[in-house]
């Protein structure tokens, strides 16, 4: 029965009868990514509060938040204060252990 369905999904019988159109992208979402700057428009603060929406109960994109959480937004285009690669690895190998059995 599975080699009938291969063959079958595979013939050309098994293609959709209605012709669609080319789909063109005009524009790269609500929170306009530049494909040639590799970057979202706005400024950094901008930028991670359009990113860091929800979605609703029909998974829309919410309202772009009007502010960031204060230890995110200290944070956002800095390189100084950040925990270093060895303790981000340490709590997340802490954080996966107890699920890891």
């Amino acid at each position: 029965m599975l080699i009938g369905s291969a063959l079958a999904a595979l013939s050309r019988d098994c293609k959709p009868t209605h012709v669609r159109a080319p789909f063109f992208i005009k524009n790269m979402g609500a929170c306009a990514f530049d494909p040639g700057k590799l970057s979202y428009a706005g400024t950094p603060v901008e930028q991670a509060m359009c990113l860091m929406r929800g979605m609703d109960a029909t998974r829309n994109l919410g309202p772009p938040l009007t502010s960031l959480p204060s230890a995110l937004a200290s944070r956002i285009g800095e390189t100084a204060g950040l925990p270093s690669r060895e303790e981000i690895s340490a709590a997340s190998a802490l954080s996966t252990a107890g699920r890891i059995q």
